[in-house]
């Protein structure tokens, strides 16, 4: 039940960074809504953004998504929170293991914007590395990774990040 909570939050986190980005998965709204209803937040606002159907129009669901967060008296993110919001997102993602290579990058695209800490700077040259050892190409700086172990190498930094911020 912790590991489910903690993807809400993350989640919920994920969806307050809305106002910051235009490539978002607008979709995950629906998804969000319909947690909302399963956790008993129960109100006509939540299930009008439960009713939309994917793909959803991010400019149709706007007044229904600012009706929600007012009812729960959310505020979106600032850019700073925003930034953290995202990574933590997407890096989750990467601790579970699920698409780790895609969810890396969806990481680090958006971390162009960010001041860069030095964990994910580590994450962004894993991701390169990945990239070049996928192309066949020799690896002369990290002697210990290869393809085989690149992937859990990545997660671990994941969750060490994970666990910091």
């Amino acid at each position: 039940m912790e590991t489910i909570n903690r993807d809400f939050e993350i989640l919920t986190d994920y969806i307050l960074t809305f106002y910051y980005y235009k490539y978002r998965n607008v979709d995950l709204l629906e998804d969000w809504a319909i947690e909302l209803i399963n956790s008993s937040y129960e109100s006509e606002a939540i299930y009008n953004l439960a009713c939309f159907y994917k793909p959803i129009d991010s400019d149709e669901v706007q007044p229904y998504l600012e009706a929600v967060l007012a009812e729960l008296n959310l505020t979106a993110k600032n850019k700073e929170e925003s930034q953290k919001c995202h990574i933590r997102y997407f890096l989750n993602k990467v601790t579970k293991q699920e698409d780790v290579r895609s969810n890396l990058k969806r990481t680090l695209h958006f971390s162009f914007d960010f001041e860069i800490d030095k964990d994910i700077a580590e994450l962004s040259a894993l991701q390169y590395l990945w990239d070049d050892l996928a192309d066949g190409q020799v690896n002369w700086y990290c002697k210990n990774i290869s393809l085989d172990n690149i992937e859990q190498e990545i997660v671990e930094k994941a969750k060490k990040w994970m666990r910091e911020n």
